[in-house]
């Protein structure tokens, strides 16, 4: 039984370190938006409570609408990409995205380029949303993003190194 147990961790150990992660470090206007929004939220926040025009209950149902969009865009955006053998994997905050390497049709980099989102987060924890083109936008630094087109799905991602995870990527499909 031991000797069961110890073979099923040296063989989970060894699945693990055929992962690479791939972190989605946000840019600096990234930052800023994300800092001065956050600003705004509280300044509504404050301002809401502190004047009684609004009444408490309209006061905390527009509190917790907007403490509740900072949550939610926080938790949807990009933590890091993670390759195994067989897929490439999105990790969100909470969350992840499984794409196959056997859907994957097509994978580039792309230049640096301003994303026309139809909705979602345009720089508050990244550019979370849908494009003009219904691609998934998963960027949190416009300077390095990868497009990823499956079968079903075209995806829009930014990590730190784009060029070795292309790489990586396009040399096992």
């Amino acid at each position: 039984m031991l000797l069961a147990l110890k073979f099923e961790y040296i063989l989970r150990k060894s699945k693990l370190c055929a992962m690479i992660e791939y972190r989605s470090p946000s840019s600096f206007f990234v930052r800023m938006a994300t800092f001065v929004a956050m600003l705004i939220a509280i300044f509504i926040v404050l301002a809401l409570f502190r004047s009684g025009d609004y009444g408490l209950i309209v006061g905390t149902v527009l509190s917790i609408l907007i403490l509740f969009t900072i949550a939610y865009l926080f938790s949807i955006s990009l933590h890091k990409v993670i390759v195994t053998e067989t897929a490439v994997i999105l990790k969100r905050r909470i969350g992840k995205i499984k794409i196959e390497k056997s859907g994957i049709v097509n994978i580039s980099e792309l230049q640096f380029a301003n994303l026309n989102l139809t909705y979602g987060s345009q720089g508050v924890f990244g550019f979370i949303g849908n494009t003009k083109d219904n691609s998934l936008s998963l960027v949190k630094d416009r300077r390095n993003m990868i497009k990823i087109i499956s079968e079903g799905k075209t995806y829009i991602i930014s990590t730190e190194k784009p060029s070795e995870l292309v790489s990586k990527i396009a040399s096992s499909i």
